[in-house]
């Protein structure tokens, strides 16, 4: 009995191991890699813990989307246009945003989930010469800001795009990056205020109408700044990093929702570090993406941003998106995620109830590294699949719960195991069976 009990904890600490080691910020390794290592993605975007968009800039120009929280991605649109920010309010509807697009035609909107886009063309005057940064904030309204270099636009729609309002902002900054609403009404655009990058201060405009008019609430007292990407993990506790090519590079922090912001030193030391990117999970655990040749790593603070450490698993990073508390996921020499749990994804492919219960061979297989395996359930009830390696250890709970009648698959990211023979077993009631896979990497 004592070693009966040694091996069960024994098996606990290895099952906890082996979650802990998914968990935290890791590189999708299905996921598109930017071809160069100068090049990134721009933005990214989900509309639930499953469903998201990446879009790339650059010569390696596309729309990617994926079903299972990053464990696939599907190239679904390319064109010759700089694309810089994306949006959607559901799976089928969304917006596009580009820059320095001289066609006039900086915004786009997709009906079918991003594989076509047309030009948004109700917007009236002064239609944006470019987008860089999209907002969108419950069922029907969006916020967009553009662009980083010239003409300045505020847009907004409050009924899904039917019908927009546009603002000049020429008298209040030169430059727009981002956009970010607390609410309907209590809002953020932020960017620069110099005719060119070397004598721009960064500036922090704020509204409480909902765009109608803006207050500048923070212009910095340093040359050669431009507000980049902003974020707020709680509603009084905000971040926004300043793009600068000098040292020190700093960032910006408000603790009272926005009403006063303080400059912080994030770096100084050679050489400067081309700060973009800004993400933190809550108050106090963030990071910074960007680059710094020749490792293009980014930087992670748990301490609100007073000290920072080299991280190197995000690698030039311009766009983080928290889906929630538990996770999140960034852009930029690929595509990262962060969760608190492991990457496995189940979705129930028919409503039919099956002749019977059944386990399929998982396919591809061989694969490398992420395999799928379906299942059928005749009868609602608990089910349990599980991957074990050689010696008979569990290395991998697919899904530990209650499932009713139909077909399902599951995806399996095998990332963090080493290649060789691997087995899956479901349980379902008196229903066992087992299968044997092979991981090549």
């Amino acid at each position: 009995m004592k070693n009966f009990v040694s091996l069960t904890f024994f098996l606990l600490i290895v099952n906890v191991i082996v979650v802990a080691n998914q968990m935290g910020w890791r590189e999708l390794s299905s996921a598109p890699v930017y071809p160069s290592p100068f090049g990134r993605f721009e933005f990214i975007y989900f509309i639930n813990p499953n469903t998201g968009w990446a879009i790339a800039g650059g010569t390696y120009r596309g729309v990617f989307k994926t079903t299972n929280s990053g464990l696939t991605w599907d190239s679904l649109y390319g064109e010759n246009i700089a694309y810089s920010t994306i949006g959607f309010f559901n799976e089928s509807l969304g917006f596009l945003g580009t820059v320095s697009d001289q066609t006039n035609i900086s915004f786009r909107r997709s009906s079918d989930g991003g594989i076509t886009w047309e030009a948004v063309t109700n917007i009236p005057v002064p239609y944006p010469r470019g987008i860089c940064g999209i907002q969108i904030l419950g069922d029907s309204l969006l916020f967009a800001v553009g662009e980083y270099s010239q003409f300045p636009t505020f847009i907004k729609t409050t009924d899904r795009g039917n019908t927009w309002s546009s603002y000049d902002m020429s008298f209040l900054a030169k430059g727009l990056t981002a956009v970010y609403f607390l609410n309907r009404d209590t809002g953020f655009v932020v960017g620069h205020n110099g005719v060119n990058y070397n004598n721009a201060k960064a500036v922090v405009l704020k509204t409480n109408n909902g765009g109608l008019n803006w207050k500048t609430i923070y212009e910095s007292p340093n040359l050669g700044q431009n507000c980049w990407k902003i974020t707020f993990p709680s509603k009084d506790t905000g971040y926004i990093s300043l793009e600068s090519f000098t040292l020190p590079n700093r960032f910006l922090k408000t603790i009272d929702r926005g009403e006063t912001w303080m400059e912080l030193i994030f770096r100084n030391t050679t050489p400067s570090y081309t700060q973009q990117g800004i993400g933190f999970i809550n108050n106090q655990t963030g990071w910074i993406g960007g680059s710094i040749l020749p490792s293009f790593f980014s930087f992670q603070t748990t301490d609100g941003g007073f000290s920072w450490q080299e991280f190197g698993i995000l690698k030039n990073v311009n766009h983080f998106h928290f889906v929630n508390d538990t996770l999140a996921f960034a852009v930029g020499r690929s595509i990262y995620r962060y969760s608190t749990y492991p990457l496995i994804s189940i979705n129930k492919i028919s409503e039919g109830i099956p002749n019977s219960f059944d386990l399929s061979q998982n396919y591809p297989n061989p694969f490398n590294p992420v395999t799928n395996i379906r299942f059928d359930i005749m009868k609602a009830g608990k089910v349990r699949l599980s991957v074990y390696d050689m010696t008979g250890k569990e290395v991998s709970v697919l899904t530990n719960e209650v499932l009713k009648p139909g077909s399902y698959e599951v995806g399996f990211d095998a990332s963090h195991l080493s290649s060789g023979v691997y087995y899956y077993r479901i349980e379902a009631g008196e229903f066992v069976s087992v299968k044997r896979m092979v991981l090549l990497k």
